[in-house]
């Protein structure tokens, strides 16, 4: 069941409009997703099982996506909840990479459409290919708003904003450092993204 957190009708909706929905929010630090974890994860596949792994991550069961994530993750992309702004792992990361879906490893975002909105969530131009996300119409919260899904996985990314850049077309992708998973340049390679190294040309 959803929890709605009520601090006052003026700040919460006011959040609410610059990410996404105040389902399971938290403000205890604790909650952080464990990118660690995450990434760590990536030594137990190799090369060859890297489809098994993937077709595995997509029949998992509930509570084996449960088990795997962390509990911030877990409220995030399955319940579509939101993470503490500007406390999370990937608003302040400019670092090379590609940011991939916690779920099922789908390239999403890269490092070279990342820009700082101030708005305290990681908040991107465009994604990588609009193939591997959808944007669903989102009327929760008394507000209508685009959501971002994963194409794949079905798992809750954020939101995207008519705010952004206007040179780069306005938009702005809007996300939860605890729907994704940062593959940095230097490894992209080793971890089977070398095809997206063009990005970086």
């Amino acid at each position: 069941m959803k929890k709605i957190l009520f601090i006052g009708a003026f700040p919460v909706l006011l959040l609410m409009a610059s990410c996404s929905p105040m389902s399971g929010w938290s403000w205890d630090l604790s909650s952080t997703p464990d990118t660690s974890l995450s990434t760590n994860s990536w030594t137990t596949i190799t090369d060859d099982s890297r489809s098994v792994v993937r077709f595995n991550m997509e029949s998992e069961t509930p509570a084996e996506l449960k088990a795997r994530l962390t509990p911030l993750q877990f409220e995030v992309t399955q319940n579509d909840g939101t993470e503490k702004p500007f406390s999370n792992p990937y608003d302040k990361n400019y670092e090379d990479g590609i940011y991939v879906d916690i779920i099922d490893w789908t390239p999403l975002f890269s490092s070279t459409t990342k820009y700082d909105s101030k708005t305290g969530w990681p908040s991107f131009t465009s994604p990588i290919s609009m193939d591997n996300i959808e944007t669903p119409e989102d009327n929760t919260f008394f507000m209508t708003r685009t959501e971002v899904v994963g194409a794949k996985s079905g798992s809750h990314i954020g939101h995207i904003f008519e705010d952004g850049p206007e040179e780069t077309g306005g938009l702005r992708y809007c996300l939860n450092s605890a729907s994704l998973v940062f593959i940095p340049k230097d490894e992209m390679e080793s971890r089977w993204y070398g095809e997206f190294s063009s990005l970086f040309q």
